[in-house]
Order: C-alpha cells, then structure tokens, then sequence
C-alpha cells in the first residue's frame, strides 16, 4: 500500500557514550541524523548493506548499538505522508 515495499530503510541506535556521530562509517546515498544525542536514525534505499556497514564498524572497534533496529515505514507513516502530500498540493 503507497509504496510501503519500496520505501527506504530506517535503522535506529544508540552510540556508546564515547563515540561521536561522526566517528560513523561513510555511508553512501543515506541520511543519517543524530535525533537526540547519543540517538541516531539513519534512513537509506540499500538497508541490507547500510546495516552491514554499520554492524561490521561496531564489531571492529567493539562498540554496542543498543537497541539497534531496522525497520520499513508502517502503514501509518505511509498513510501520513500520502495525506500530507494531498493536503500540500491543495
């Protein structure tokens, strides 16, 4: 339903304590944002291997992501934004 399938990918973490935001990996075509410090939401089309990317730089230096998630928009994200667009567009 409106694209739910073919949405991007959002992943959601909390970096340890120690580690900046910018200390993350280079991650090609995603926005990544910081959303409160320490708590990050990364947003890509390539969630397969943004997830990889992350998880691989995590294990290498020894960092936990607590509360690492991926997720597709639920129905209620994509019937917001769709109505959103309607409202816009008037």
């Amino acid at each position: 339903i409106g694209g739910r399938d073919t949405a991007p990918t959002e992943i959601a973490f909390t970096l340890p304590a120690h580690v900046a935001v910018s200390e993350l990996p280079a991650l090609d075509r995603a926005e990544v944002a910081e959303t409160a410090p320490g708590q990050v939401r990364v947003v890509s089309r390539e969630g397969v291997r943004t997830a990889h990317v992350l998880t691989g730089w995590a294990l290498d230096r020894g960092h936990e992501l607590r509360g690492f998630a991926v997720s597709q928009p639920s129905l209620e994200d994509v019937y917001l934004r769709l109505t959103q667009s309607q409202e816009a567009t008037r």
